[in-house]
């Protein structure tokens, strides 16, 4: 009996041991559960000369990708843009009639608004201009050139300004003009006119173009209200 259970326990003991052997030489039936696989990525290094090339992702499954040829680097160009347009609203006065052309003219003359006087749009003794120093008042013509209105406006404006730069003493101004300008009777003051006028912007004059230093120093003094 005792031996009997000695075989049997030395059977089962044997049968154990095999077993456990089987268990550890026997591979798994699956494989051991990995990571989820990440997605595939086609990778494409070379143009192929066709325009659809097939690739084989690494869970074995084709990905079909769309590839086109580089553009050339030349051939790059941005996007066309919108051009910016901005409105600018401007207001424009059409200067056509001998009053607006002559309105202009005085409108442009320097340190005008403070010594205003009266204007008459019409022909004086056949000039283009006629300035009446005693009363302020100056008549130009219709009939001057629209390119000169402002020459002789600017010009007969000149000598109502010399003349108040005396106290408004014709006689007195006259005669300290003959004296720095030269000329007898009127002659200083209308070279001193046309200095002025020219100091003041004007492009054309009928008596002297103002050339010498001196008498452009002299009408600078009077446009400034100082006598000579």
């Amino acid at each position: 009996m005792r031996a009997t259970l000695l075989s049997g326990l030395v059977a089962l003991q044997a049968c154990t041991t095999a077993t456990a052997i089987t268990v550890a030489l026997t591979p798994p039936s699956s494989p051991p559960a990995s990571p989820a696989e990440p997605r595939s990525v086609a990778l494409i290094t070379k143009a192929p000369s066709r325009s659809m090339a097939t690739t084989t992702s690494t869970s074995g499954r084709p990905v079909t990708a769309a590839l086109r040829p580089p553009i050339p680097a030349a051939r790059r160009t941005p996007p066309a843009r919108r051009p910016i347009v901005r409105r600018v609203v401007t207001s424009h006065v059409t200067v056509t009639t001998p009053r607006q052309r002559l309105d202009a003219a005085v409108a442009r003359i320097p340190g005008y608004g403070t010594s205003p006087v009266t204007w008459m749009l019409q022909a004086n003794d056949g000039h283009w201009g006629t300035a009446d120093w005693y009363r302020d008042v100056i008549w130009i013509s219709p009939r001057v050139p629209s390119g000169r209105v402002y020459d002789v406006v600017v010009h007969e404006w000149s000598h109502v300004k010399s003349v108040r730069d005396y106290g408004g003493d014709v006689n007195l101004a006259v005669s300290e003009m003959n004296r720095y300008f030269g000329g007898s009777g009127l002659i200083g003051a209308e070279r001193a006119a046309d200095c002025m006028a020219r100091l003041d912007g004007a492009r054309w004059t009928h008596y002297t173009s103002c050339a010498d230093s001196r008498w452009r120093a002299g009408a600078a003094q009077l446009l400034a209200g100082r006598r000579l």
